[in-house]
């Protein structure tokens, strides 16, 4: 199952998903702002759970535009700016994946 994670925001974004038959995810991983993984994963329901937060960087921006998409559909989308003189800012989702 191909899963493959982008943010293309100036911000410092970083992301982990985690599903119930114990893949992680981390994002990023020095592969720049898209990142491809690929998981084999027998038939079944998943439990998946992202974490993801922002935080100021100096000479970075305060943006984040970020999307994953698992088996080439997008399953999560997150688009916004950090709040002037938030320290951070962190959000998360959860869906069940099945796989067929």
């Amino acid at each position: 199952m191909p899963f493959k994670i982008r943010d293309t925001g100036q911000g410092a974004v970083a992301l982990t998903l985690r599903m119930s038959e114990g893949t992680v995810i981390h994002f990023p991983n020095q592969q720049g702002n898209e990142q491809m993984t690929s998981v084999l994963m027998p038939r079944g329901r998943y439990d998946v759970v992202v974490v993801a937060s922002i935080v100021p960087m100096p000479g970075l921006g305060r943006n984040y535009n970020t999307v994953i998409t698992i088996g080439g559909t997008k399953v999560l989308s997150a688009r916004g700016t950090l709040a002037v003189g938030a320290q951070s800012a962190s959000g998360l989702a959860s869906f069940v994946l099945e796989v067929l």
